[in-house]
């Protein structure tokens, strides 16, 4: 898997006043950006909110995935993607560790999820199963306060599934599929 992603940068997740209606559970669940019209792409502007608006980048990553930059007083949402490609149908298995409450997709549909916290070394796993071509895997991370005083991480990592070995290619990019 390449070890660079696409971040989208980190987003306060509401207001002061608001801090106590809603936890990650919540935040996981409410969908500020319509997943259907995502093109996520290194520069590319994205709205967000009402009107609001962002811009993905690249960032690197280490063997522990990548550390988010946090407010330690506010919840904040981040979203993370990248661009599997597979040569024919197979089944991927996708692993993912963060010390964050995290959803993780492959074009729009539910693989793993996280409603809360843990320790950055408990993995959650999960498969999916995908046609020949580029597919969007995105991941959106809930930081809440209360979950770390460490650094926010997250590590996902993409295989073959048990097919592996018959499969001549699985690879990662940060482009989207041509037209």
């Amino acid at each position: 898997m390449a070890r660079s992603r696409a971040i989208h940068g980190a987003l306060p997740a509401f207001n002061a006043e608001a801090k106590d209606k809603y936890g990650a559970s919540q935040l996981l669940s409410y969908e500020e950006i319509p997943l259907a019209r995502l093109r996520p792409a290194d520069g590319r502007a994205q709205t967000v909110l009402v009107g609001a608006s962002a811009n993905w980048k690249s960032v690197a990553a280490d063997t522990n995935g990548v550390s988010l930059a946090r407010d330690p007083k506010q919840p904040e949402i981040a979203y993370l993607a990248a661009y599997v490609e597979v040569p024919r149908w197979t089944k991927i298995g996708v692993s993912v560790r963060s010390n964050a409450a995290f959803s993780l997709t492959v074009d729009g549909a539910d693989v793993v999820k996280s409603d809360k916290g843990a320790a950055f070394k408990d993995k959650k796993s999960g498969e999916a199963k995908l046609e020949r071509g580029k597919h969007l895997l995105l991941v959106k991370a809930v930081h809440m306060p209360t979950d770390t005083t460490g650094d926010w991480r997250l590590d996902v990592s993409v295989s073959g599934g048990a097919a592996a070995a018959a499969l001549p290619a699985l690879s990662t990019s940060l482009t989207e599929a041509s037209p």
